[in-house]
């Protein structure tokens, strides 16, 4: 009888991928069908015995073989699986102070950030600003943006403008 097997777990952040590969003994051509626990995947009439498929997953999921046929229309014997973890990027929310009188450098930024923390910060801005705290303020108007990276290595970017009022003439 044929066999296939599926390997290739991995963590990883949303919209990042990884490779599932499979692995096929019996008569080429193979027609299999793999699932991820809610969609399922048919490939028909694969001329080879290794198979790897590049997936980008949106949720965590454990993939597994649900069919094999061989070449000889025999079915096969099916084993692993592949648990993909897939951790959702830090959620950003700005609240921005804009200056209120021209060239005073009372802007600031309070930052809000939900996810896997702690969290680390990386700002930058105009004049060469940069800092490394999640609330920025005494800040010149123009647009500041922001890094934040999680506990599991997850990244999200974002971007404040702040604004001052026309210079009195």
């Amino acid at each position: 009888r044929p066999t296939g097997s599926i390997s290739g777990g991995d963590e990883l952040c949303r919209g990042e991928g990884t490779t599932l590969t499979m692995v096929f003994s019996g008569q080429p051509p193979f027609t299999f069908t793999y699932t991820d626990g809610t969609d399922s995947f048919t490939v028909p009439n694969y001329p080879n015995s290794l198979y790897n498929v590049s997936i980008t997953p949106t949720a965590t999921a454990t993939y597994t073989l649900s069919a094999l046929r061989d070449g000889n229309g025999c079915n096969g014997v099916l084993s692993g699986s592949a648990l993909i973890v897939v951790n959702i990027p830090p959620a950003l929310s700005f609240n921005a102070t804009n200056l209120t009188c021209y060239g005073n450098n009372t802007g600031a930024v309070d930052l809000t950030v939900t996810g896997s923390g702690p969290f680390g910060f990386s700002w930058t801005g105009p004049g060469g600003f940069a800092a490394f705290s999640e609330d920025i303020s005494g800040l010149a108007a123009g647009t500041y943006n922001i890094t934040v990276t999680d506990t599991k290595g997850c990244t999200s970017t974002g971007s404040v403008t702040i604004t001052e009022p026309e210079p009195m003439n």
